[in-house]
Order: structure tokens, then sequence, then C-alpha cells
């Protein structure tokens, strides 16, 4: 598996749980980095999204 792949899946979990508001403003951003088979790196656009 791949980190795309796991954050896909992720995200179709947090779409169907979250406000549609809630997910296009804070998850939507988020976007994979790397999976090394235990931890899945996300990375953001800038320090703000960072800082939440």
């Amino acid at each position: 598996m791949n980190a795309d792949v796991i954050w896909g899946k992720a995200c179709e979990h947090l779409q169907s749980t979250l406000s549609t508001d809630v997910y296009s403003r804070w998850i939507s951003v988020i976007e994979p980095d790397h999976f090394d088979q235990k931890t899945l790196s996300l990375r953001v656009a800038n320090n703000f999204y960072q800082s939440w």
C-alpha cells in the first residue's frame, strides 16, 4: 500500500463522519507525503494549516 491509497481510504471515512464544511475547510487541504509501513506522513500547504 502507498500513501495515496491509505490517505484516500481515510478521507472516504472522514467525509462520511464530518460535515461538508469541516471536511472542505480542514481535511481536503491535507495531502499524503509518504508511508513507511507503520507511519503515514501528511503535508499541508502552509503554516496556518500546520498550526491547527
